[in-house]
């Protein structure tokens, strides 16, 4: 299978030259285009991996001046992801073994070079995967550092509770803020949810939610809660259901919201049409 216009970058490690030209030629018989150096010393290895930059290597495993081991050290370290075949005629299982075990991407035998091409695109293909999983998961990383920047700025609190056993996993930072608790408080203390609710409001709010929970009502709730240092604040708390792609509910998510002033001014213009 030929890769198009842009040839592979194959960093040959050899002591025969006519060794790396069957190598070569084999893949090349298969359809792929490449591009080659050939290092047979660590001094060359090295600085091969630095300025040509291969995409693969393919390293014999005995030489007399360079270890095909020490090469797969070196290259574990100085390029971690590139891809490391052996071909020799000279492993062993015991050895082939060691060599996966260091990090090694594959090993092919000199009297079975037929293997070479399916396996150069395999570890290529596998280094592609690799590489592209890890920018899908810098882009959540990122994205998530986004989300968490967004949530600690916002003044209201969300939330998330598991079905069906009604846990609270989630409790965003402004928690602290609305109900004088830290986050974690209400992680740890399954009832403070309800305990910090005024227990006058506290009927009313257990039956929204009660109403939530197993007939998927609306709930959209305002109530009084009481912080540890007496005061009182006025809350507008909110959720829905969340449910799988089968449709079984999993969880709520809500956000409450201190609506402190809200409340009072709407009492100040009730009291004031009152008096006219």
């Amino acid at each position: 299978m030929s890769r198009g216009a842009t040839p592979i970058r194959v960093l040959c490690v050899e002591d025969v030259a006519a060794d790396a030209e069957l190598e070569l030629r084999e893949l090349k018989r298969a359809g792929l285009r490449v591009v080659h150096k050939i290092a047979d010393t660590e001094e060359s290895f090295v600085a091969e991996l630095r300025e040509f930059v291969p995409e693969i290597i393919l390293s014999d495993f005995s030489m007399p001046s360079f270890d095909g081991m020490a090469a797969l050290a070196l290259a574990r370290e100085l390029a971690p992801e590139t891809p490391f075949i052996f071909v020799s005629g000279t492993i062993g299982e015991e050895y082939a073994i060691r060599a996966l075990k260091n990090g090694a991407t594959d090993y092919v035998l000199k009297t079975n070079l037929v293997r070479l091409p399916a396996a150069v695109e395999r570890a290529l293909a596998d280094a592609r995967q690799r590489l592209e999983q890890r920018r899908i998961e810098a882009e959540l990383a990122t994205a998530r550092e986004r989300l968490a920047g967004i949530i600690d700025s916002m003044p209201d609190a969300l939330w998330s509770v598991e079905l069906p056993g009604e846990n609270i996993i989630y409790v965003g930072p402004a928690a602290k803020e609305i109900f004088g608790r830290e986050a974690d408080d209400f992680l740890v203390e399954p009832d403070l949810w309800i305990d910090v609710v005024h227990a006058e409001d506290r009927p009313a709010m257990l039956a929204a939610w009660r109403a939530l929970v197993a007939e998927n009502r609306p709930y959209d709730v305002e109530y009084r809660v009481l912080r540890p240092d007496g005061s009182e604040r006025w809350v507008n708390d909110r959720g829905h259901v969340v449910r799988d792609a089968s449709g079984v509910a999993v969880r709520i998510d809500g956000v409450a919201r201190d609506v402190t002033a809200q409340v009072e001014h709407r009492e100040r213009i009730e009291r004031l049409s009152r008096i006219r």
